[in-house]
């Protein structure tokens, strides 16, 4: 929602993949925790524009009883924790970025590259995108990203800059795959669309453009507010790819007939 002119609260205006926040916090410590745990890809905006002329804002303030996290619709969830509410705010403001960036189409999947091509795992949260990703690095592929792939106009998938996010013992750890630095779009060579099922074979049956497109849009961000420029993008993206479907068993096993389905592509 648009801006407002609210309690003075320091304020700082970030950028991310072509769509620029405004993020307040109730105090300048806990607006700079909010930007240092942002991943590489966001940054602090060099641009000569005020907070009150930036169309969406973000941002923590204090309640009776911890703090409201605010979302680009002006809503406010509670949360007793601090350290909590800015974990949920980074959710709300990456999700945002999939909707408002007009550079790129962001799709949920976990995405490697191998011998210059991409191999993408469209899938929802907890469909074990990041296990098989890893498994894939440990492969020999190199980590873009187990959260989005981002499609340009193009159909090449653009490097996603956070680290692979999985589930501990503590809850969500982050793991550093590469070094970090940023790496070259690359064409999509394999689709895969998996889900992991104790004692499965990976045994894919083969999929049509058609279907492949169908069962993308699904997880595509920006697939209502822009369904010609998502559809475009991924047709792109599709058009030369090995498109498969099938449940897999173990991560290791399924990442190496990965790889050689790529190879053989």
């Amino acid at each position: 929602m648009p801006a407002s002119n609210e309690d003075h609260a320091p304020t700082t205006i970030l950028e991310a993949y072509g769509a620029r926040l405004a993020v307040s916090a109730p105090d300048a410590a806990t607006l700079r925790a909010i930007v240092s745990g942002l991943p590489r890809g966001w940054e602090q905006s060099q641009a000569a524009v005020e907070p009150k002329d930036v169309k969406w804002r973000f941002g923590i303030h204090r309640a009776s009883e911890g703090y409201l996290i605010r979302d680009d619709q002006g809503r406010e969830h509670p949360c007793a924790e601090l350290d909590l509410a800015i974990v949920m705010l980074h959710s709300q403001m990456r999700r945002f970025v999939g909707y408002h960036t007009d550079e790129l189409i962001f799709v949920h999947a976990g995405v490697v590259a191998a011998d210059g091509a991409a191999v993408v795992l469209p899938g929802h949260s907890f469909a074990g995108k990041s296990t098989l990703v890893e498994a894939l690095v440990r492969a020999g592929a190199q980590f873009y990203s187990d959260e989005y792939a981002m499609f340009d106009a193009q159909g090449r998938v653009a490097h996603y800059r956070e680290p692979l996010s999985r589930r501990g013992a503590h809850g969500q750890e982050e793991v550093e795959l590469g070094s970090g630095e940023p790496l070259e779009p690359v064409t999509v060579g394999l689709v895969a669309f998996t889900s992991y099922r104790p004692g499965a074979r990976w045994e894919p049956r083969r999929l049509s453009i058609g279907a492949a497109l169908v069962a993308m849009m699904e997880h595509a961000v920006p697939a209502r507010e822009r369904p010609a420029e998502t559809l475009a993008a991924l047709s792109q993206a599709l058009a030369g790819a090995k498109l498969l479907s099938g449940e897999r068993g173990e991560a290791d096993e399924t990442a190496g007939a990965l790889i050689a389905a790529l190879r053989a592509a």
